[in-house]
């Protein structure tokens, strides 16, 4: 709130999954939403996050409804998050928005493996090859076909 009112422009990072209370308090203290977007199937997102993805979905058209300005951020996991089935959830649930600024597509890194290690925590992506800005080409053709703004934010 305190930056909001001293004009500094307020960004929330966010899976999402909240209660809409708690988007509905902060919202008027925001300027943007960064909102990341996965898994359509529920059930593979409780797989892969260990949380559904329904209270996520529906935040996401409540922000939509409300007219507050989010861009949408999809991590692209080889074989997780980029397989076609997905691709085509997540486009029906972008179909359903009516003020998405922006869809930035995230390719895979392995740059966090040295906080795993650092940790001692499993890392269960170790094996997935690091993806590249070119990797992407597909996916911005794709979902460029449909209207979206793509960005890739490698």
């Amino acid at each position: 709130i305190r930056c909001k009112n001293a004009g500094i422009h307020t960004a929330v990072d966010t899976s999402g999954y909240a209660k809409q209370a708690d988007f509905e308090r902060i919202a008027n203290h925001t300027d943007l939403f960064l909102y990341d977007l996965k898994l359509a199937d529920d059930n593979l997102h409780r797989k892969y996050t260990g949380v559904g993805n329904s209270q996520i979905v529906s935040n996401l058209y409540w922000l939509d409804a409300a007219n507050i300005p989010y861009v949408i951020r999809i991590p692209v996991v080889p074989d997780i998050t980029d397989t076609r089935e997905n691709l085509d959830g997540l486009m029906q649930i972008l179909k359903g928005l009516h003020h998405c600024g922006a869809v930035e597509l995230l390719p895979y890194h392995n740059i966090s493996q040295h906080k795993y290690d650092r940790f001692g925590i499993s890392n269960r992506l170790h094996n997935i090859p690091t993806m590249s800005a070119h990797d992407l080409k597909p996916l911005v053709e794709k979902f460029g076909s449909q209207g979206f703004n793509i960005v890739i934010n490698a």
